[in-house]
């Protein structure tokens, strides 16, 4: 997985230029690292399914850094109003769809409890 294609499409996401997108490259190297522990034994760290999902993860996590919430400056008779907060839900969105995307290329590491060995019709019982 190519660290500067996730930095590239997260630009994208984020509505950065490239510059400005080269401040986040930590960020960047991060959700690669991620991304890349999440994987199952033999993916093909190749596909472009993954380099959506660390970009969907560098995103997301930008978001967390930088939105604001919704907040009102007032002086005199002027007021000026700025809406945040969208962008986080946008951005976890779009992780969770990447996420759905590459499930196959990814562990499992959901956790249920399962019974194991009980004899016929002894299930559930203590």
């Amino acid at each position: 997985m190519d660290r500067d294609s996730v930095l590239m499409r997260f630009a994208r996401m984020a509505g950065l230029s490239g510059e400005e997108a080269q401040e986040w490259d930590w960020l960047a190297g991060d959700a690669v690292s991620e991304t890349a522990e999440l994987l199952r034994a033999g993916a093909d760290l190749a596909d472009p399914r993954l380099v959506q999902l660390a970009a969907a993860i560098c995103f997301h996590r930008w978001a967390l850094l930088e939105d604001v919430e919704d907040e009102t400056i007032r002086a005199l008779d002027l007021s000026v109003s700025r809406k945040g907060g969208g962008r986080r839900g946008r951005a976890e969105a779009l992780r969770r769809e990447a996420a759905v995307r590459a499930a196959g290329l990814l562990r499992d590491q959901r956790f249920s409890f399962r019974q194991a060995g009980s004899a016929p019709g002894t299930a559930g019982r203590f």
